[in-house]
């Protein structure tokens, strides 16, 4: 990027800052802030919310089912002293196992989503480039579940 339009980002970075409608934050799960050249050559900044929006789960993990019914109580407690309500239908309560993020968790182990698993076996032979990386990209993020993987 040209150091002219390196300037305007920190100068457009600067004014939303200080407006409050955004703030720094070194969270894995932080909105992205872009910036997108209009027909003009000028720079618009976009601030993605969405894909914060997607994860409103709330996970509680407990060995037993009185610890569990606690744990529970506390995060009521909690949500409901700042206005913030659980939708019933939604809940689902004391499971052995979960799937949350492309994971089901158990309380022996964390494991590959079984619909990834034949996704990958299943993917075909990159032709390109992108293709490879866009492969590496998802297999490099489960070989945890692999076993013998950098053999």
């Amino acid at each position: 990027m040209a150091p002219p339009e390196l300037e305007e980002l920190r100068k457009k970075l600067k004014e939303v800052l200080e407006d409050g409608h955004i703030r720094p934050s070194k969270a894995p799960y932080g909105s992205a802030v872009l910036f997108q050249k209009r027909k003009d050559g000028s720079l618009r900044i976009c601030i993605n919310c969405g894909a914060l929006n997607k994860l409103n789960d709330i996970g509680i993990y407990s060995s037993t089912l009185k610890e569990n019914v606690e744990h529970l109580r506390k995060v009521f407690q909690v949500l409901w002293g700042n206005q913030l309500y659980v939708n019933r239908e939604k809940c689902e309560l004391a499971q052995h196992e979960v799937h949350f993020l492309g994971h089901d968790i158990n309380q022996r182990k964390l494991r590959m989503e079984k619909g990834k698993i034949w996704v990958i076996q299943e993917w075909e032979a990159p032709m390109n480039v992108t293709e490879l990386r866009s492969f590496l990209r998802v297999a490099n993020y489960y070989q945890r579940f692999i076993s013998s993987y950098s053999d």
